[in-house]
Parts: C-alpha cells; structure tokens; sequence
C-alpha cells in the first residue's frame, strides 16, 4: 500500500486509512488527518471533504486565496504568504516561493531571517 504523510503533523498514514483526507484544490494532493485539518487556521470547508482546501491556498497575512505565481510556502508545514506578506523571521530561500518559518529550528545553521518590511501585502 501507498504511504503518504499528513502535511500537518508530518506521520506517515496508509491509503487505507479512513481518516484522512485530501485536499481538493486542483494539483494540491496534500493529504491531513482528518483531526490535524479540523484545528488548522485558514481551512476551508473542513467538514466537507468534497470542497476541503488546505491552508496551503491562502495568506496567513491578509488572508486572501493564493496563486502558485504569486505564492512564498514554508518547505515543513502547511503555511503559504503571499511574497510580499512573508513576515519577519521567515528564512527565504534563494527560489523565493520557498521559506522556512521562525518557529522551524535549522540545527547548527545561523541563518539570515528575514527583517521587518513595510511592505504590506496589497493585491
């Protein structure tokens, strides 16, 4: 059987598993335990499995949907920014779209983390 991990809680499920679920925005497949999705900010239509959207298709700054061309997503968990609303304390990699939120340790790394910017997300 085919084993996926919950984009939220990073443990490894089965297909078999009936308490998961997937989310449904075309070209995502990120699946979450069914209990990690119901406490996650910015899911939409948690209870419905057929509509369910993962956190992963809106800001978690100004709380609007999110494009792949405009999107900046954390490598380790499930939250997206807009590029111009990446708070302070995110590490940016060099692609942009992707960063590494303040609450993700990097062991023996010392890292450039992003400083406050006035820039404000307005799209």
């Amino acid at each position: 059987s085919k084993k996926w991990k919950c984009w939220f809680c990073q443990r490894y499920i089965t297909s078999e598993d009936h308490d998961v679920i997937p989310c449904n925005d075309r070209g995502c497949g990120k699946m979450y335990h069914r209990g990690c999705v119901m406490n996650l900010p910015l899911t939409a239509n948690p209870g419905n499995e057929a509509k369910f959207k993962c956190p992963r298709h809106f800001c978690g700054e100004c709380k609007k949907g999110v494009l792949k061309v405009n999107a900046s997503r954390c490598m380790l968990c499930p939250v997206t920014y807009h590029g111009r609303c990446v708070p302070p304390g995110a590490v940016v990699l060099p692609s942009e779209a992707h960063f590494l939120c303040a609450k993700h340790e990097i062991p023996g790394k010392l890292v450039n983390r992003r400083a406050r910017s006035w820039e404000h997300c307005v799209m």
